[in-house]
């Protein structure tokens, strides 16, 4: 067979649909009732890139094999193998040398045997193969549709799939008054309160709250989060509630997406742009504007490191994933140092989530470098919207205090929901006190600056035990 004909060999599709099952697995059974390498439910959008790789890919290596073998069947089985291995999430290096071993023997041995046998009877026996091939791809695929059914996923991936992008249909909005000012949004995520950071670590951060003070912030000295996680943070925060609810993953991500006090913005006339973070189980991927600097998420972290490649990489180049922390955080604040320069038609609501203090640690020294580069950068980014916008609100806080303990350790309750709480409300007063907790934040700016929104709710502190269940924390400050 000559070059050109082998290059006109098309390739067969069942070693592509072994990866695209792998990707949709993962996105399928996020957060549900196995054990997952995603923590929560995701968006199918994260896994946008995965899924164009693994068609490049799957094709890619079956074309190739392909043009080197002369025969599309046996190719097909020979790429199988290899991604089957690729999938493959083991550690052992004399393992994965040693498959590597075989196969590029079986690889040498089966082109022998091609050159040698090109009767009929064997390439027919090639073909019964890729049916068989063809035959389990699609018992994987069946098996991940029943899979999604029983998890609910259908419902959530076709809502997913409309809601976040462009085609979403978009909400009436009522007409602002000229004074309606931008609202900014900037999470430090795990960020501790100061008096928690001086008693349990020594680290002075008072010249932050001061310099804070000093731009016309409002600092809560007992601030407290409802909840000592992110998830269920957030999702009282844009939801509106502060309760003992143990909502499924997908029901927390959807209130940070789209909960009721997202949609006052919204229809107050506000236009919601969030930034990605690379944790998918809480990304506002429905904003009107998402902004990603591109660095790898979690959906895409976990696909690589249950395969042979992850474990090749942390061999190699372990520094791969803390780089990549890091540059999401850089990115995140000089993206948003950009924002602030624009002049948007209508008010905006901008989230900004800064994946630190947060380990890992990537800047300076332990936490106190974390967190005296992650306080730098928020008053210099403060600075930047107070030049561009002197009227804007800001709001400067964290999800929850330190993790000295396991989540189910209810003994650090009292560390683990000492946040950070400062916010700029130009021309009003009491948006916050210093007891307030995160839950009422937002429908008080609303009604001061709109003259309507959401009715506060109890501000009550939850932790869970160890069996899931929640208990009201008696807060002693």
């Amino acid at each position: 067979m000559s070059l050109s004909d082998r290059m006109r060999i098309r390739p067969v599709l069942y070693p592509t649909v072994l990866l695209l099952v792998a990707v949709l697995d993962l996105v399928v059974s996020a957060g549900h009732g196995r054990e997952s390498a995603v923590a929560g439910q995701v968006s199918i959008w994260a896994a946008g890139r995965p899924l164009i790789a693994a068609t490049v890919v799957g094709l890619g290596i079956t074309w190739a094999l392909g043009l080197l073998m002369g025969d599309r069947d046996m190719a097909g089985l020979v790429a199988a193998l290899l991604i089957v291995r690729l999938l493959t999430d083991t550690e052992s290096i004399v393992m994965t040398l040693a498959f590597l071993v075989i196969f590029a023997c079986g690889f040498w041995t089966a082109l022998r045997v091609l050159s040698a046998r090109r009767r009929h009877g064997a390439r027919r026996s090639w073909r019964t193969v890729t049916r068989a091939g063809n035959a389990v791809a699609a018992i994987l695929v069946v098996a991940l549709g029943i899979e999604a059914i029983q998890y609910g996923q259908v419902q959530t991936i076709a809502h997913d799939l409309v809601a976040e992008s462009p085609l979403r249909p978009v909400a009436a909005t009522a007409a602002l008054a000229a004074d309606v000012p931008d609202v900014y949004l900037i999470l430090l995520d795990g960020h501790p309160r100061q008096d928690m950071l001086q008693e349990r670590f020594g680290i002075d951060t008072s010249g932050f709250t001061e310099a804070l003070e000093a731009r016309g912030f409002a600092v809560a000295a007992q601030s407290r989060s409802n909840y000592p996680s992110t998830e269920l943070t957030l999702a009282s925060m844009f939801g509106g509630f502060s309760a003992a609810r143990d909502d499924r993953a997908t029901d927390l991500r959807r209130l940070i997406d789209e909960g009721p006090i997202v949609d006052a913005f919204r229809t107050a006339g506000y236009r919601i742009t969030a930034f990605a973070t690379g944790f998918e189980s809480m990304a506002m991927r429905g904003a009107d504007r998402f902004i990603d600097s591109g660095q790898l998420n979690e959906v895409e972290w976990n696909l690589l490191f249950r395969s042979v490649a992850g474990h090749a990489i942390s061999l190699v180049a372990p520094q791969v994933e803390p780089d990549q922390h890091y540059d999401r955080i850089v990115s995140t604040f000089d993206t948003l140092e950009v924002e602030v320069a624009t002049a948007p038609d209508r008010p905006r609501l901008v989230f900004a989530h800064i994946a630190s203090p947060h380990s890992p640690q990537v800047f300076g020294r332990r936490l106190a470098g974390q967190v005296a580069y992650i306080d730098h950068r928020v008053v210099r980014v403060v600075d930047r919207i107070v030049a561009a916008d002197p009227a804007a609100v800001i709001v400067v806080f964290s999800d929850h205090g330190l993790r000295l303990t396991p989540p189910t350790d209810t003994s650090d309750t009292d560390v683990r929901t000492a946040n950070l709480l400062a916010v700029r409300s130009p021309g009003r007063t009491g948006m916050i006190h210093d007891r307030s907790t995160l839950v009422n934040v937002l429908p008080r700016i609303l009604r001061a600056y709109t003259g309507s929104g959401p009715a506060d709710v109890p501000e009550t502190i939850y932790d869970r035990r160890a069996d899931g269940t929640f208990f009201e924390f008696e807060r002693p400050d």
